[in-house]
């Protein structure tokens, strides 16, 4: 083994010396005098030379007197281990990033991009903490509004910030990490939630989640930088990288814009499963309903789910198969025998963007069954209630007139009070439902057949209700309501001019 000592470390280095020259001075011992003595292969041996010291750290051999061109490293003397290990203790500090009297970049529009991320995300969780209460919302009526601006505000900043870090390095991430991780988890990864749990504890446990969060991080900050907010000096470091940026593209493109997708559409197959126990099934090709057969004592009941639109071959499929003797069909659809809707209700506008039909009357395709009007009076609903359907009538009529634009324009614009739409759903869903019931009830001693093609949504309550009272599940088949490929075309058709 061989020791050459190495002036850039201050440390001693060993070299095997077996199928390694350790100096020039080896490879010029072979090479004859003739050789040496021409000029022009002395040039070529020079540079090999030179080559060679470059690529290889020479070892502490002594030169040879012949040798015209010794090593320095090699006469360098060879210092003692203690001597090295005073040496590294007295080495000099490195260089600082930014040397004394040069410009230090600042990024301003970096830090105002994080702590303004930070401040939107204090907001909303403070007014969504705030909105749960209902002595808070009655008195701040447009408490719920600025909840949604906030929580709009913090889903832009939270793209941008993302993006910036995809772009640029040495950015102040760290003391944001929870703060875009709850974020991630609120916009994206909670989906399925809502479809399995109460949506106002959804609601509840992300304002809490999101007052901690702010509140840990703030105090990470200050704990590490002494500021509430993010400084400037933690910006001097940042540089724009354009590779970083085109890998970061490639892997968003390619990796996370699939996972979005699947994400996504599997959240809402969880969502609309759970919510119609089963009557609906999405996936990526198809929305599918499921209709299902119910019996106790030789009286069958059939749950048929429907949507007010759906693809036009899906409403025959519906009642293909099913008995006309003895038979009661009770139809859907809320009446309005004091005129208290301003404006006609009517689907036609939506079922003409998406190239699919209206929900047909079924009294027209099964003939031979006996018709009993069972749906409530919309003067059954509450006030707030009738205003609702009043305001979602004026842009349906509107959407139907061809003004698509305008009507999505006010339907985006409906702001309902929380109290209101549990009203709302405690009519539509919960007192249709119990109407339903005893209707199906009053059929049965008088017939053997119950057919109920009612909207999916109500499905769960009814089904729930009947095996209460004994019924047994007999028998379910499954039916295409729509296919999103038709529905896609529909859309690019509606929309290219």
């Amino acid at each position: 083994m061989a020791e050459f000592y190495d002036p850039k470390t201050l440390a001693v280095k060993e070299i095997s010396g077996t199928g390694f020259p350790p100096t020039s001075a080896a490879i010029r011992a072979n090479l004859t005098p003739r050789f040496r003595e021409n000029g022009v292969r002395r040039g070529v041996f020079l540079a090999l030379t030179l080559c060679y010291h470059s690529m290889v750290p020479p070892a502490a051999d002594s030169p040879s007197p012949a040798d015209p061109f010794p090593d320095p490293v090699a006469l360098a003397p060879l210092p003692q281990k203690d001597a090295v290990d005073q040496s590294s203790s007295q080495m000099p500090p490195p260089l600082p990033r930014h040397p004394k009297g040069s410009a230090q970049k600042t990024h301003p529009f970096l830090q105002a991009v994080a702590n303004g991320y930070l401040i939107c995300f204090c907001l909303e969780g403070l007014l969504e903490f705030a909105s749960q209460f209902p002595a808070i919302t009655q008195a701040l009526p447009a408490l719920e509004a600025l909840s949604k601006w906030a929580a709009l505000s913090v889903t832009i900043a939270f793209i941008t910030q993302v993006l910036l870090m995809s772009s640029y390095r040495h950015l102040p991430w760290r003391e944001l990490s929870l703060v875009l991780l709850v974020t991630f988890w609120s916009r994206f990864l909670y989906l399925p939630l809502p479809g399995l749990f109460d949506w106002e504890n959804i609601e509840f446990l992300g304002a809490g989640l999101t007052l901690v969060t702010a509140g840990v991080t703030i105090g990470m900050i200050r704990l590490h930088r002494g500021t509430l907010g993010i400084p400037k000096r933690a910006f001097e470091d940042v540089e724009f990288s354009l590779g970083r940026t085109m890998i970061a593209f490639l892997f968003k493109l390619g990796v996370l814009f699939p996972f979005a997708v699947l994400y996504v559409g599997w959240s809402c197959n969880v969502m609309v499963n759970w919510r119609t126990h089963g009557f609906l099934h999405l996936n990526l090709q198809s929305l599918k309903a499921e209709a299902r057969t119910y019996e106790r004592d030789g009286k069958k009941v059939y749950l048929l789910p429907t949507m007010h639109v759906a693809s036009p071959s899906f409403y025959s499929k519906l009642m293909e198969g099913l008995p006309s003797q003895k038979c009661v069909l009770l139809p859907e659809g809320v009446s309005d025998r004091k005129g208290l809707l301003k404006a006609r209700w009517s689907y036609a506008g939506p079922a003409k963007s998406a190239g699919l039909s209206v929900q047909p009357d079924f009294s027209r395709k099964t003939p031979n069954t006996e018709l009993r009007v069972c749906d409530a009076d919309i003067s059954e609903f509450s006030a707030s209630t009738t205003e609702i359907l009043n305001t979602v009538a004026t842009h349906l009529q509107r959407w139907g007139e061809g003004d698509l634009l305008g009507a999505l324009d006010g339907l985006s614009k409906c702001n309902f009070q929380k109290k209101d739409l549990k009203q709302l759903q405690q009519d539509v869903l919960e007192l249709r439902n119990a109407k339903v019931l005893t209707a199906i009830r009053k059929s049965l001693p008088t017939c053997d057949h119950v057919l109920v093609p009612w909207g999916a949504l109500h499905m769960p309550g009814i089904e729930a209700a009947l095996l209460k009272e004994g019924f047994q599940r007999s028998a379910g088949r499954e039916i295409e309501m729509l296919a999103w490929g038709d529905v896609l075309n529909r859309v690019r058709q509606e929309v290219e001019p």
